[in-house]
C-alpha cells in the first residue's frame, strides 16, 4: 500500500488489513491513532520516514502488529528508543532523530531486551554521546550496527556477539575499551566480528587494545578495521583479544 507523498497528518484509515507492505513516507504524520495498526495481522513492513512523530505519538502504536519484520521510523522527531516495539522485528531504523545519549544510556538495556530478533539496526546521525555499557548485548542475532555521524567518544562496550559489521566513522572516538569486543571470560570474542569502521586522526592506532599480530594469547579472531580519513581511507587487520577483567 503506497500512501507517500500525500500530505497525510494521520495515519489514513481504509488501509486493507492484508496489506504486507505499508509506505507512509514523506508526510506529515504527528501521531498514530493508538490500536489503528492492531488489525493488520499480516503487515511485515511499516515505512513512516520523513515525518513528525514524537515519543509521545508512537507510545503502544506498534507493539499489536505480530508479523511485523522492518520499521523505519528514521528522519522524525524521536528523543528516545521506543520501548514497546514487538519482538518480530528484524530490522529498525531511528536514523536522523534527535536521539539523546543520556536517554539512550539510560534506556538502552531496556529497550532492546524484547527484541531477539533484530539484525539490522540504524542509529546514524543523531547526537547520541554515550551509550550504556551492554545497551545492545540483548540483541543476540544483530548483524549490522550504525552509529556513523553522533558525538560518541568511545565504541560502546559489550558488544553483541553475532555483529558482523559496526559503522562508528563522524563520531569523537579517540579510546576503545578492551571489553568492546570481547567481554563476558569468554574464549570466542565475537566470533562473526568481520569490518569494524573508524576514523583516523581522532583515534591513535597505539592505542587500540588488540594485537596486528597473532599470539598464543589471542583468540585469532582476525577483523578488518576500516579506517576514514579526509582523503581516502586505509584498512588494518587486528587480532582480538578475549582476556578480559
Amino acid at each position: 500500500m503506497y500512501c507517500s507523498d500525500k500530505g497525510l497528518e494521520k495515519v489514513p484509515y481504509g488501509i486493507p488489513y492484508n496489506s504486507r507492505y505499508v509506505l507512509l513516507m514523506n508526510n506529515r504524520i504527528d501521531s498514530i491513532q493508538l490500536d489503528l495498526l492492531n488489525e493488520y495481522l499480516s503487515m511485515e513492513f511499516l515505512v513512516l520516514s520523513n515525518n513528525r512523530l514524537t515519543d509521545g505519538s508512537i507510545e503502544g502504536a506498534f507493539e499489536g502488529i505480530p508479523a511485523l519484520r522492518r520499521l523505519y521510523l528514521d528522519r522524525n522527531l524521536l528523543e528516545s528508543v521506543p520501548t514497546d516495539l514487538p519482538a518480530s522485528l528484524e530490522e529498525l531504523r531511528l536514523d536522523n532523530n534527535h536521539l539523546n545519549g543520556n536517554l539512550i544510556s539510560s534506556v538502552g538495556k531496556a529497550s532492546f531486551l524484547h527484541l531477539p530478533h533484530l539484525e539490522h539496526l540504524g542509529l546514524a546521525s543523531n547526537k547520541i554521546a554515550r551509550v550504556a555499557s551492554g545497551a545492545f548485548r540483548a540483541l543476540p542475532v544483530l548483524h549490522q550496527l550504525d552509529l556513523c555521524h553522533n558525538a560518541l567518544s568511545q565504541v560502546p562496550r559489550q558488544l553483541p556477539w553475532g555483529l558482523h559489521s559496526v559503522a562508528l566513522t563522524h563520531n569523537k572516538i579517540h579510546s576503545v575499551p578492551r571489553d568492546a569486543f570481547c567481554w563476558g571470560g569468554s574464549d570466542l570474542g565475537l566470533s562473526s566480528l568481520v569490518l569494524v569502521q573508524l576514523e583516523d586522526g581522532v583515534l591513535r592506532l597505539a592505542s587500540l587494545p588488540f594485537s596486528s599480530k597473532h599470539n598464543d594469547g589471542h583468540c585469532g579472531q582476525t577483523v578488518l578495521f576500516l579506517f576514514h580519513q579526509t582523503r581516502g581511507h586505509f584498512s588494518k587487520k587486528y587480532d582480538l583479544c578475549p582476556h578480559v577483567q
